[in-house]
């Protein structure tokens, strides 16, 4: 019996690209999907979508909630219509994810993080394993200087995704590129 190879534009084109992109608002992270293999499924948390007005083979979901994001990622298991999937606005979707878990209360529990790490995870790990093109676009959250007890007190010196660290981690790990795109009036630059 042979082994089954592939080229590896081949193998490419059958599990798909992951990529993970953020930066600041207008850096032009939603864009990106109309550079992406069409027709794409633009699952869109923040509203940002004007970028994309008037190019054909993109289609929009809105998702408000996370019952929303949970349907769509199950319809899109048996979906064959879309080469690319865009996940547009994560960091977003979780922040609001937190504030709901928070409601009126000034912190959210450790317990309300387990929750919240684990219900995107069983939304978002699934997207990665389609043998789709996925795009996930996330906002920075800024790194600042510390004094010596640990307090945010100087100048931007970095970014990082905003997301939990553990979020963060596992869709580091699991997409085939992260990138940061630099905005204009970007603090970093």
């Amino acid at each position: 019996m042979a082994v089954k190879t592939f080229s590896v534009a081949d193998a490419v084109s059958q599990i798909g690209v992951k990529v993970l992109v953020y930066g600041p608002t207008g850096s032009g992270k939603t864009s990106i999907a109309k550079t992406m293999p069409k027709p794409v499924l633009v699952l869109d948390f923040e509203g940002g979508i004007l970028s994309l007005l008037n190019t054909e083979g993109i289609l929009v979901c809105p998702i408000k909630s996370t019952e929303d994001l949970l349907n769509a990622v199950k319809e899109l298991q048996f979906d064959m219509q879309f080469s690319s999937v865009v996940f547009d606005g994560l960091s977003i979707f979780v922040k609001r994810r937190v504030q709901e878990l928070r409601g009126a209360k000034e912190r959210v529990t450790w317990d309300e993080w387990q929750k919240l790490t684990n219900e995107v995870r069983a939304a978002v790990l699934p997207l990665l394993q389609l043998r789709k093109h996925l795009l996930l676009t996330c906002l920075p959250r800024w790194i600042r200087e510390k004094d010596e007890r640990g307090r945010d007190v100087g100048p931007i010196i970095g970014a990082t995704i905003d997301l939990t660290p553990a979020l963060r981690n596992d869709l580091v790990a699991a997409c085939d590129f992260v990138g940061y795109l630099v905005g204009p009036n970007d603090p970093l630059f």
